[in-house]
């Protein structure tokens, strides 16, 4: 929540200790108003009007403020925009009824620590730093721990880290924070999703960083690309596995070298269900890639794997077989090579759906995965730049996404001739590097092969 303005207004507003309390005992005036009603009181209640009923509805009105954000295109922009921001504020200072329920949307994402920190009394900015004045003790907390209920999203990423959202913190206030987390004084009981990059992280940010992870916690991705970034993500991990039991979700990106991810904790996620892994080579050692396998093989209950691959040359050196019972969903992304030693290495009997995007592809690779891909196959998906390897791969293809396509350098009608065996085609998906009107038009009249299209 990028919005320095806003919030001390919001601080300011929610300070206001006689308008809180004769908003408190108007409350609790007509809590015993109501206790008192009689019968005939109550049915006449009963017959509010609809703006009345909205108004005292505190979920209703938080769904209604929710829909002042725009609609989420990427999966990791959690945040409202600016301007969604200011008109959710505008709409809490207008009257009681509507606080608490915009506040908790204002709220709901964050992408920066500074709003939080600002609510603690002993920290404050010097030299461009947070830092204290003075211990922080447990009531201190109570703003804190008040916003911080609130938090469902938490996104800590390069391009969020701006302005006065970026300053460091010290630390000696780190290490004040990770002594009250380790109290339980300060929790985020409602974080489901958690965006991490490392490379984000400020002097001081780390120790801070382990505050969040809590039992609610469903989704986190983590992103690194420095040794001493692995070592954390590692530690992070292994909290984690602690004290998110819940997680469904992990994703990781950054890269994987003998002994700098230590995975022996994940399977300590009994409810993991999807797992991302983004592999990066660092020279030649990709040693620790057989233990992560072995590793996963041990999640029960895992069924959506998704890899983006390096060169196989990478890969080559462990041809350990892995059996995958629970998996249904593989999404894989990397060169030709790549994914056939992928397909070698990892057995999975029972898919049902598999997702290819191919950074390049020749014919002879894609014979080659035709043979490894199991028979019980429903859903079968590419995304290729080449044309030709897409038709020759399968005619139970149901997803199609090709990429950069030059339209004037091909005829519309033979191109499009190429996929009439392909029966079962749901989607397909062209990007063309200029508009050329003859193209859709052959695209439209050709349709008729695809009924399920």
């Amino acid at each position: 929540m990028d919005l320095d303005a806003t919030t001390s207004t919001i601080l300011s507003f929610e300070s206001d200790e006689s308008m809180r309390g004769s908003v408190s005992q108007t409350v609790d005036l007509n809590f015993h108003t109501r206790s008192q009603m009689s019968e005939q009181q109550v049915r006449c209640a009963r017959s509010i009007s609809a703006q009345a009923e909205v108004l005292g509805n505190e979920d209703l009105l938080g769904v209604i403020f929710a829909s002042a954000q725009p609609v989420l295109v990427n999966v990791e922009e959690t945040m409202p925009s600016s301007w969604a921001a200011r008109d959710i504020l505008r709409i809490a200072l207008t009257c009681k009824n509507f606080y608490e329920p915009a506040i908790s949307v204002l709220w709901r994402s964050m992408i920066s620590w500074a709003p939080l920190l600002r609510l603690i009394p002993s920290v404050v900015q010097r030299e461009g730093i947070f830092t204290t004045d003075s211990p922080i003790m447990v009531e201190d907390l109570s703003r804190f721990n008040f916003y911080a209920k609130q938090i469902q999203h938490f996104n800590l990423t390069p391009k969020h880290a701006k302005g006065k959202n970026s300053l460091p913190v010290s630390s000696h206030l780190g290490a004040l924070l990770a002594h009250h987390r380790r109290l339980e004084n300060i929790l985020f009981p409602v974080l489901q999703t958690l965006t991490i990059d490392m490379s984000s992280m400020l002097p001081g940010g780390i120790p801070i960083l382990f505050l969040l992870p809590p039992a609610a916690l469903k989704d986190i991705r983590l992103k690194w690309t420095n040794p001493f970034d692995r070592h954390v993500a590692s530690s992070f991990i292994n909290v984690l596995s602690q004290l998110s039991p819940a997680l469904s979700c992990l994703h990781l990106e950054g890269y994987l070298a003998d002994g700098t991810l230590d995975v022996r904790r994940v399977h300590d996620f009994k409810q993991l269900r999807e797992v991302s892994l983004k592999l990066s080579p660092e020279g030649q050692n990709m040693t620790a890639i057989p233990d992560l396998w072995s590793q996963l093989t041990n999640l029960q209950h895992l069924t959506t794997l998704c890899l983006s691959l390096p060169g196989s040359e990478y890969l080559g050196q462990f041809y350990v077989p892995c059996v995958f019972n629970s998996l249904d969903t593989f999404n894989i992304k990397g060169p030709m090579d790549s994914v056939v030693v992928i397909l070698r290495l990892i057995k999975v009997s029972h898919l049902l759906n598999f997702n290819l995007t191919l950074d390049e592809a020749s014919l002879a690779g894609l014979s080659r995965m035709k043979t490894l891909l199991p028979a019980s196959l429903a859903s079968l998906s590419i995304h290729s730049v080449c044309v030709d390897a897409i038709i020759n791969f399968s005619p139970d293809i149901q997803s199609i996404d090709i990429v950069s396509v030059c339209a004037a350098s091909i005829i519309p009608n033979a191109f499009f001739a190429k996929f009439s065996s392909i029966s079962r085609l749901r989607k397909l998906s062209i990007c063309l590097e200029v508009i050329n009107f003859l193209f859709v038009e052959s695209l439209h009249s050709a349709k008729w092969k695809w009924p399920n299209l």
